[in-house]
């Protein structure tokens, strides 16, 4: 069954992330550049408590299926959106084909 335009009611910022090799030290901080906007839709999954560095946080993971293949989409860019404005974190790409649109797994530090 494809998806209708209508099923698709968030609007998310994608920001695409990129590493430059700093010629001092030889790190490669990630930076996120903003390339425009997508129409989506959430799927929550679970939300749970995460111990990460010594640090527990809220944790809330699921899907987010965007319109249309969007090949340009991949792991650890972000996207900033949807109901509560959330900033997620990618972390695995799908194309589906047959509905014309990108899934993608995320996951999120806020939790509301």
């Amino acid at each position: 069954m494809k998806s209708g335009a209508g099923e698709y009611k968030w609007q998310y910022g994608y920001s695409k992330m990129t590493r430059t090799t700093d010629g001092v030290t030889g790190d490669s901080p990630r930076t996120y550049t903003i390339w425009g906007t997508f129409w989506g839709t959430e799927e929550p999954q679970s939300g749970s408590q995460e111990n990460e560095f010594g640090a527990t946080r809220p944790r809330e993971t699921g899907v987010i299926r965007l319109r249309n293949l969007l090949h340009q989409v991949k792991a650890e860019d972000r996207l900033i959106g949807g109901y509560y404005g959330t900033t997620y974190i990618i972390d695995g790409v799908r194309i589906n084909w047959a509905n014309n649109e990108t899934i993608c797994d995320v996951h999120s530090l806020e939790v509301y």
